[in-house]
């Protein structure tokens, strides 16, 4: 697959906010695949501010 072609996909990804984007053309594939900056977080970032919040008000 022609690089300037990879190229552009990337820039489509980016653009459109899809995670990911697979290609194949005659026996080449691409895969294209984002990962979000929070991608490892489980926790409750809501709950966390709280916390922190309660704890300031106590002293």
């Amino acid at each position: 697959m022609d690089i300037r072609k990879i190229k552009k996909l990337i820039e489509l990804v980016e653009e459109s906010g899809i995670s990911e984007l697979e290609i194949s053309e005659g026996e080449e594939s691409v895969r294209i695949s984002r990962t979000t900056a929070n991608a490892g977080f489980s926790g409750d970032a809501a709950g966390l501010c709280g916390a922190d919040d309660a704890a300031t008000r106590s002293v």
